[in-house]
């Protein structure tokens, strides 16, 4: 109900006419929270919403209790402002995408809209601390409560390059004094009233306004030629400063990114650089902060493939690979040589090496694996098998022992068909027999 105060009786019948056809109600938040630039945290828990250089804030306000025929004759944003630290002016805008009050930062909130305002932004000093800020929004809650536009509700941005400012959220419970949307609606009309009588004269009013200008007068004579004015100073541009050169005064000079004008005459060669020299050098320009570092641009097209370089020289070479897996189809025993000793007491002697020979009978070259061989007691006799007339099959002379000796090849050696393999003793006086085994695969 509009309170009327001190009215007459038309007047009140008028008043009484504005409290029947509308009536105000408020909408608050359902979710209400701000962002700082460029980080990923959620303010969503705060007790104020910060608007500043590096602060936006959000909120959204729930309109289902307004029945669906409602017609909004007047929307006015009302907030409460808890703090400032930098005056400044801000201004409402029409958020265009969804956003929740619990999971919004900088890098995932929603574009920002036109001014709900029409772009009158709202000054804010540090005297109206402590007091409630209402700003008119009717034309975007009329489109909201129309569904001609989606409700994602509003921001709050700075308009101005400073200003920090602080609005008390949903969250403060403090002062309980949250974000709101105060709403005029539009009610139907009562039927109108009896005529009241005519009330007594009312005081004369205050002067009106000034009327609008009149058309301007014909233009007056020429005055008198003003007397000439003296010259004005000119500038001498001299580059860098050199510490070797002579100036005089009003020679301008650049040094370390700022300009300098000489108000005294001075000379080399040892001249005191600008910034050091106040007697004989005034600041006209400082050199201004370096700028924020632009975007990277987009990648060039690949460039053609070069010329084939000269080939390199030729690597070292490099260690021997494992031994490869035999097919154990073509294992087989090659040779089995036999030595006994024909010496005194049957022991083995360097003749006996005679009887150590085998052939190779097979149709195909073999590959030997393996050459085992074993004596009757522990001793100093070496066996050595070799190709006749060839190569040794083992790197060095085997010692055998009363225990079964694998010896050591000389790489992977070949048999060809029909080749004899020898071999040689180098006998003690202890060993009475030797016998070797030559295992190969085909």
């Amino acid at each position: 109900m509009l309170r009327c105060l001190r009215l007459s009786l038309a007047t009140l019948a008028v008043c009484l006419a504005v409290s029947l056809t509308s009536f105000a109600q408020a909408a608050v938040p359902s979710a209400n929270t701000f962002i700082i630039l460029n980080s990923s945290s959620n303010y969503g828990g705060s007790n104020g919403l910060a608007v500043s250089p590096t602060n936006l804030t959000f909120i959204q306000f729930d309109f289902s209790w307004l029945p669906q025929s409602a017609s909004v004759n007047k929307a006015t944003l009302r907030l409460f402002l808890d703090n400032i630290t930098a005056n400044g002016s801000f201004d409402v805008y029409q958020v265009n995408g969804p956003w929740t009050q619990t999971t919004l930062n900088y890098y995932n909130m929603p574009a920002i809209g036109v001014s709900a305002t029409g772009g009158n932004p709202r000054a804010l000093v540090n005297s109206q601390i402590r007091s409630f800020v209402l700003i008119d929004i009717t034309a975007l809650v009329q489109a909201w409560v129309s569904g001609a536009t989606p409700n994602y509700g509003v921001a709050l941005q700075l308009t101005t390059p400073a200003g920090s400012l602080s609005f008390d959220s949903k969250e403060n419970t403090n002062s309980s004094h949250q974000p709101e949307i105060e709403i005029v609606l539009n009610g139907p009309a009562g039927p109108q009233g009896p005529q009241g009588q005519q009330g007594p004269n009312g005081l004369s009013g205050s002067q009106g306004p000034a009327g609008p200008q009149g058309p301007a007068g014909s233009n007056g004579l020429q005055g008198p030629a003003g007397t000439a004015g003296t010259n004005g100073v000119s500038f001498n541009f001299r580059s860098a400063f050199s510490n070797a050169a002579t100036y005089a005064v009003n020679d301008v000079v650049t040094y370390s990114g700022s300009t300098y004008i000489a108000i005294a005459a001075n000379q080399g060669p040892n001249n005191t650089t600008p910034d050091q020299n106040s007697a004989a050098w005034s600041l006209m320009a400082q050199q201004g902060a370096a700028g924020v570092q632009g975007q990277n641009g987009a990648a060039g097209p690949q460039g053609q493939t070069g010329q084939t370089g000269a080939i390199g020289p030729q690597g070292p070479q490099g260690p021997q690979g494992p031994s490869g897996v035999m097919d154990p189809r073509y294992t087989i025993t090659l040779c089995q040589i036999d030595h006994d000793g024909s010496g005194i007491n049957g022991v083995l002697q360097s003749a006996d090496s005679l009887s150590g020979e085998c052939i190779n009978a097979l149709g195909a070259t073999v590959t030997v694996t393996s050459v085992q061989c074993l004596a009757d007691v522990s001793g100093a006799t070496t066996v050595q098998v070799s190709l006749n007339g060839g190569p040794s099959l083992l790197t060095s002379a085997c010692s055998v022992s009363n225990t079964l000796t694998t010896c050591s090849l000389n790489g992977s050696p070949t048999v060809a068909s029909g080749r004899w393999l020898n071999t040689t003793l180098s006998v003690d006086s202890i060993q009475k027999f030797a016998h070797c085994v030559v295992a190969g695969i085909y």
